[in-house]
């Protein structure tokens, strides 16, 4: 059903966004702060640095904004998709 779909489409848009943010704050962390001769470039050891320079809640640190994109565009994505694939 329509509302089974547009349930699944948020949850799904949530976890995906909950999973993947730490990441995107590294990616940016790593484009905007400079670092001298040794300091850290893996993704790992550029995540270990923000923990131990911010705290592990700096990882999901603008995420609710985030959300608020993400959850609805997955909900109308998943529900759209699966309305035109019974009618096509």
């Amino acid at each position: 059903t329509l509302e089974v779909n547009l349930v699944a489409g948020t949850v799904g848009g949530t976890v995906a966004s909950l999973c993947t943010h730490p990441f995107d704050v590294i990616k940016t962390w790593s484009q905007t702060k400079e670092r001298g001769a040794g300091g850290a470039t893996g993704t790992f050891s550029l995540g270990r640095e923000i923990v131990r320079q911010e705290g592990p809640a700096y990882l999901w640190r603008g995420n609710v904004p985030r959300l608020l994109k993400v959850a609805p565009s997955c909900a109308i994505v998943l529900a759209t998709y699966e309305l035109l694939k019974v009618v096509l």
